[in-house]
């Protein structure tokens, strides 16, 4: 899957070839959020980091905070993952499995998702 300058793929995540250092539930997170149009509630997004467990909302907080810096600011300045108030967790655009131009033709936010190769 890919998304601006990254690529999400054999459980790693990579920034213009280059592997970033995600651990396994900010991966776990990355992937729930991927080729989802919308956001996905916490409790969903819980649920993929730390199946079968009960955990406390700021760990969430805080693995979502550290996707944003590992990840940065897009080109414009905006975030890539936004929080929607009383909504869930949303990525800039869904992570696509497709093609430059069936994404441009798919993704009402395109040029946002596209891959940059």
């Amino acid at each position: 899957m890919r998304f601006g300058p990254f690529s999400l793929e054999a459980g790693a995540l990579s920034r213009d070839g280059k592997v970033l250092a995600i651990g396994q539930r900010g991966l776990a997170l990355l992937e729930a959020l991927a080729g989802v149009d919308g956001a996905v509630s916490k409790d969903a997004l819980i649920e993929a980091a730390w199946p079968g467990v009960t955990v406390e909302e700021g760990n969430l907080t805080v693995q979502i905070a550290a996707l944003r810096k590992a990840l940065g600011p897009r080109d414009d300045g905006q975030e890539w993952i936004v929080t929607v108030p009383r909504v869930g967790v949303t990525g800039c655009c869904a992570a696509r499995r497709l093609s430059r131009q069936a994404a441009s033709a798919s993704c009402p936010r395109w040029p946002c998702c596209r891959s940059r190769t």
